[in-house]
C-alpha cells in the first residue's frame, strides 16, 4: 500500500500556431502542462514542479521544459497553470491545517474546563494524587505512591478531604 509519494497531472491547455514544428515543419501546437504533487493517501498536499509542455498535432512530436524557447514557456506556463488548476494540489495542507487547528481548540476547551473544575471543588469530587504530598504513610506505600482524595465538604475557601485506605502503583 502507497502511504505518500510523488504523482503528476496532465493540465490541458490551448491549440497554438506557435511556430513551425521541429520535425515535420506544421505550425499547430497543443499546449499542455504537467503538475507534480506531493500525496498521502492520494490526497494532494501541495505542487513539487510544473513543466510546460506543447505537441504538434500533426506528427505528435512533443516539446517539454527546457526543450521549449524561453519566452514560449513563460507563456505556456501563464496559460496553463492557472490559481484555478493548482490551488486543488493544497488540498490535503488545508485539510491538515484544519485538523490541527479542531485538535488546538479542543485541546485548549478540556484544559479550560480541568482548571474551572480544580479550581471550583465539589463535594463527591474526587482526585488522585501522590498521597505523600498530603499525608506521612508508613514505608509500606513508597511502591504504591497514589492513591484517592474524595472532597467531604467545602466551607468558607476551606477543603475537607477524605483520604482512601487503598495506594496506586506508578505504572
Amino acid at each position: 500500500m502507497i502511504i505518500f509519494g510523488t504523482r503528476g497531472r496532465v493540465v490541458a491547455g490551448a491549440r497554438k500556431g506557435v511556430g513551425p514544428c521541429v520535425a515535420c515543419g506544421q505550425e499547430n501546437h497543443a499546449t499542455y502542462g504537467i503538475l507534480r504533487y506531493f500525496h498521502v493517501f492520494f490526497i494532494p498536499f501541495f505542487p513539487t514542479a510544473k513543466l510546460p509542455a506543447m505537441e504538434c498535432l500533426h506528427c505528435k512530436k512533443a516539446l517539454m521544459g527546457k526543450e521549449i524557447p524561453e519566452r514560449l514557456r513563460a507563456e505556456i506556463a501563464g496559460a496553463v497553470f492557472t490559481r484555478g488548476r493548482v490551488l486543488p494540489m493544497f488540498t490535503g495542507l488545508v485539510a491538515a491545517a484544519l485538523l490541527v487547528a479542531f485538535v488546538w481548540v479542543v485541546g485548549s476547551q478540556e484544559s479550560e474546563r480541568q482548571e474551572a473544575w480544580l479550581r471550583s471543588p465539589a463535594v463527591g469530587d474526587c482526585y488522585v494524587v501522590k498521597l505523600a504530598s498530603f499525608v506521612k504513610a508508613p514505608d509500606s506505600r513508597s511502591s504504591h505512591p497514589y492513591g484517592v482524595l474524595q472532597v467531604a465538604g467545602v466551607a468558607g475557601g476551606q477543603v475537607e478531604l477524605r483520604v482512601g485506605n487503598y495506594g496506586y502503583p506508578s505504572g
